[in-house]
Order: C-alpha cells, then structure tokens, then sequence
C-alpha cells in the first residue's frame, strides 16, 4: 500500500474536493483519481462517492478514515525523528500570522512543533492579512495564518481552513444595551465606534456590515492594539466591534461582549502559494496544525 495514496484519500476527506486536494498536495485531480482507484482496488471497498459535483465518504470510507491517519501519524513521527537526528540540517521556518495567535491557539502549534522538530528556528510576522499576503508573494512566509474574507478565489493561494470566529459588540459600563440578545447593528447605528486601524480585514468587514445595514458608522478612533482600544470603551469613548475569541481574553472587568444577530462570521486559514512546492519543515508545521486540531 503506497502511503502517498492515504496522505491523498485522507486530505480529500477533509476538503471533499479533488481540486483543493490537487493544490494542497502538488499534484492533479486525474492523478489522486487514479490513485484513489488503486486504493480501493487494494482494499476491495469504495471509499468515495463522487459526481461531477459533489464527493462524499461512504460508510466504509469513514470506517477506514481513523486507520488511514493512524499510518500517516507513525510515518510523521519517524520522518520527524530522523529528520531531526541530522543536526546539521538546522533550518529556518518563516510564517505569519494576524494578531491574536494566543486566542486562537496558534502559540500552541508553534510550542508543540517546536517540542517535536527542535533543529527548526521559527521566524513569526504578525501582521494584518494583506501585508501577510504580500510577505507569502515575496516569499519572506512560507505559511501565514491569514483571514479567509482577504484571500478570494482568485488568488494564487492553497488555503487549509483552521478556524473561525464571529463579530462580537463590547460595550462599556452600564450602557442600556449591554443586556439585549439579540443584539443587532442597527441597534448600533447611533454609537461612536472604535475600530482596528483602516484597512485591515475586520475594519472592512465592519464598515461593510454597518452599511449592508443601513448606515455608515460614526467611527471616532481606529487603533492597532486591542487593549487600548478595550481601555478607551471602558472609559466610556464607545463601543467596539471586534472578534468575540479575542475580546473574550482581553476584555477587563464591567465591560460587556454581545456577539451581534445575524452573526458576522471571520474565518482563519493556513495559506501557502500555490504551484510552488513546500519545505519539510513546511510540511511538518501543517502535519503538526492538523495533529492540534485532532486533539
């Protein structure tokens, strides 16, 4: 059995598409087609059912899926320990990321590849997802974790979903809204607003928001760091809108988090260029995302 076939078949369990599988792995959906037929030939099962549309596992796809991860988890584990034995072989990781790494558990990935791959320096820029987009172009990032609205179909991006999150409302003391579920942006349309700083993903999504609503928020203060703009409401400047993970862990004492209705949804991704194949350590580092998101 050509463990290349299981990295295939489980990578298209989790997209449910032969082109992302394509892009993620390097290759062409006439080749993973192929193999997956080799595959299931070997084992004697379907384990997808696909139409020109739409792929799904079948009941014995699903019942193969564990075994077929279990096999990929011991081959990382052996590529990694050797990997590592050849100390000469020290190397540099470059990835980016939009602020918040902690409230979206990405310091955690980082803390356990490191603990696994200790002969891998890794070099982290934070950054809003436009600048990280540009920073992957001109390959000072070989990954970035960037937000999804930033990164369109267009784009010449492998994207591996990793998380999401949704616009929450932090109001300050004692403001007669602060008890309202649900909580809607027109009931917002009279604040003064504080917002991340222009141009970056979330303060597009919310000016957006506000306008699909309705109106065009009065926005008295764009900041960078979250803690100043969470000091500036709780002094009773205005509300903030901000994602509801990270405004959850910053948030002090007396100030309120409502997530707004309808749910203004912010998704995460791992993106990397496509067409352009990735390093071991590459590699490793999404192994090791995808080993934390298991857990």
């Amino acid at each position: 059995m050509e463990l290349g076939y299981l990295k295939e078949f489980s990578t298209l369990a989790k997209t449910l598409s032969f082109s992302r599988t394509a892009e993620r792995l390097f290759t062409t959906q006439s080749t993973i087609s192929k193999h997956l037929n080799s595959l299931e030939t070997e084992l004697g099962m379907t384990l997808l059912k696909r139409t020109n549309r739409h792929v799904e596992l079948t009941e014995e796809g699903r019942a193969f899926l564990p075994y077929a991860e279990r096999i990929l988890q011991v081959q990382y584990e052996y590529q990694t320990f050797f990997y590592n034995r050849k100390k000469e072989e020290r190397c540099i990781l470059s990835i980016g990321s939009i602020p918040g790494m902690a409230q979206y558990h990405i310091t955690d990935i980082l803390i356990h590849f490191r603990k696994q791959n200790p002969n891998i320096t890794l070099e982290v820029l934070e950054a809003d997802t436009q600048e990280l987009k540009k920073a992957v172009e001109a390959d000072q990032c070989e990954l970035a974790f960037a937000r999804d609205q930033d990164i369109s179909s267009s784009d010449e991006f492998v994207q591996i979903p990793y998380c999401t999150d949704r616009i929450a409302a932090i109001l300050p003391p004692g403001h007669p809204l602060a008890g309202k579920k649900p909580l809607t942006l027109q009931d917002l349309s009279h604040e003064d607003f504080l917002l991340l700083k222009k141009n970056t993903s979330l303060y597009r999504q919310c000016i957006d928001a506000c306008q699909k609503a309705g109106f065009s928020p009065h926005v008295v203060f764009q900041g960078e760091r979250l803690e100043n703009i969470m000091d500036l409401v709780s002094k009773g400047m205005g509300i903030a809108l901000l994602t509801e993970l990270q405004a959850i862990s910053l948030t002090p004492p007396g100030l309120t988090v409502i997530p707004l209705f309808p749910e203004l949804i912010t998704s995460v991704s791992l993106v990397y260029k496509k067409d352009q194949p990735l390093s071991m350590a590459a590699l490793h580092f999404i192994h090791c995302m995808e080993q934390e998101e298991r857990r």
